[in-house]
């Protein structure tokens, strides 16, 4: 529900792609709908670190699956190294599928997926696979960068 609401907003939003090989409007609304259907089915999945099913998914693991269900793309198993692939991208310029990572305790990461309107897709510790906002204290707090697989 909160993903159909999101997608009705993107549509009616004026924001235009900043920078040159961003991924048209129509594009973005084509990666939402695929993470929009992957979040329907991860949903309330427990976390467990190392993780990779619907018994219990890590924050890398959820990533790595989305990327290949969705997007035809295998990518590392850690958040790590998923933070080392693709490339950079500042913070004002996200679109729907970048990668985002937080710096969660001095050798943790934590991942998720870009939603676009500042929310993003994860599998939280303590509730599960979950989208969260940006603007959140904790997460704003602990954000380190984004990174953009698909170009």
């Amino acid at each position: 529900m909160l993903l159909s609401i999101l997608i009705f907003l993107t549509a009616c939003s004026t924001r235009q792609p900043q920078l040159l090989n961003q991924a048209t409007i129509a594009e973005e609304k084509f990666f939402f709908t695929l993470l929009d259907n992957e979040y329907d089915h991860w949903k309330g999945t427990p976390y467990r670190f190392g993780g990779a099913s619907k018994k219990g998914v890590d924050c890398s693991a959820l990533v790595q699956a989305i990327y290949l269900n969705s997007f035809n793309i295998g990518i590392a198993r850690t958040a790590s190294r998923q933070a080392k692939l693709g490339f950079f991208v500042e913070r004002d310029a996200l679109q729907v599928a970048d990668l985002l990572f937080f710096k969660t305790a001095w050798k943790e990461h934590h991942v998720g997926i870009y939603l676009g309107e500042k929310l993003f897709l994860h599998a939280s510790t303590s509730n599960g696979v979950i989208i969260s906002s940006l603007d959140n204290v904790y997460w704003a707090s602990k954000f380190w960068q984004a990174r953009r697989i698909i170009d």
